[in-house]
């Protein structure tokens, strides 16, 4: 019985010594880790250490450092950024999904050394990282035609909305490059109008460039230009007024009133309160060139 208890004790006693030596050893890893934590946060250490320590990083399985690599993706040194992204993919941080897309968008050109050129090397790696996590391949990023590029970051936003709760995860909002969708020719009016109106939803902070370039380039009586003219009018865009008054001469230019000319008009009365008389059908030439005359003659406050 005395040997029996003996054993039992000194089992329990090399049991207790791995504990106090795992205790240990988990003591001294965290505290490597959080070091490293620290090394790279820091933004005003130098590349090479910040890199270094990220490396380092990688190699434990740490929640934070799942929270840590996150964060590198966005980081605002490219290189790590593109750094973060390869770890990310060799883990399949799925964590990482939402931000990897908003990199798409990311132009920063950095020399790739087997080719000597210049390249979108975020955008690509991001690209790389995501096809290897999700399995998906939504169209190119490198192409030259920006549609196609804006189109695919489009894609990739509507899968994660569809996916994100299968990972555990919200929805991101996910900002495509609405500008190129909108304002560019190659797609057509239906398409550009659907994503003028998704910008509209999600208060795209590019909206008034985007109404501006519209005011400069569409037709008068286009469905886009109403929407310009329309979102000009609510948001108070004053900046737009002079582009307005010309618009409203171009249009009196190339034939007499017209319902596009009325439309300009009544949106110059909304967003200015100065009202010179509306435009009507038959309208004698001498007063719808007095109240263009008083348009032009207007100088916005502001």
């Amino acid at each position: 019985m005395n040997k029996r208890r003996k054993y039992i004790l000194a089992i329990l006693y090399i049991a207790s010594l791995l504990c106090i030596g795992f205790i240990i050893l988990k003591t001294v890893s965290r505290s490597k880790l959080d070091t490293q934590i620290r090394i790279f946060s820091n933004e005003k250490n130098s590349l090479e250490s910040r890199m270094a320590a990220l490396w380092k990083i990688a190699q434990y399985t740490d929640m934070e450092v799942t929270d840590t690599l996150v964060r590198a993706v966005q980081d605002s040194n490219p290189y790590v950024r593109i750094e973060a992204t390869k770890l990310v993919k060799r883990r399949r941080e799925y964590r990482a999904i939402p931000h990897l897309i908003r990199n798409l968008n990311d132009n920063t050109q950095i020399l790739h050394q087997p080719t000597g050129t210049s390249l979108p090397m975020v955008k690509i790696v991001s690209y790389n990282a995501l096809k290897h996590i999700t399995g998906n391949d939504f169209g190119p990023v490198e192409s030259q035609d920006p549609v196609e590029v804006a189109e695919t970051l489009h894609r990739w936003e509507l899968w994660w909305n569809a996916n994100a709760a299968r990972f555990g995860m919200k929805p991101s909002e996910i900002t495509p490059d609405y500008e190129t969708l909108i304002t560019h020719s190659a797609l057509s009016e239906q398409q550009r109008i659907k994503y003028f109106r998704l910008a509209l939803q999600k208060g795209y902070p590019g909206l008034p460039d985007i109404v501006i370039t519209l005011l400069q380039k569409e037709k008068p009586d286009s469905g886009l230009m109403f929407l310009a003219l329309c979102s000009a009018s609510q948001y108070k865009m004053k900046e737009t007024v002079p582009l307005i008054i010309s618009l409203l001469e171009k249009e009196l230019k190339v034939k007499q009133t017209t319902q596009a000319a009325a439309r300009i008009n009544e949106v110059l009365v909304q967003m200015t309160g100065r009202n010179y008389g509306p435009f009507y059908r038959g309208i004698p030439a001498e007063e719808q060139n007095d109240i263009l005359s008083r348009w032009k003659a207007f100088q916005p406050k502001g």
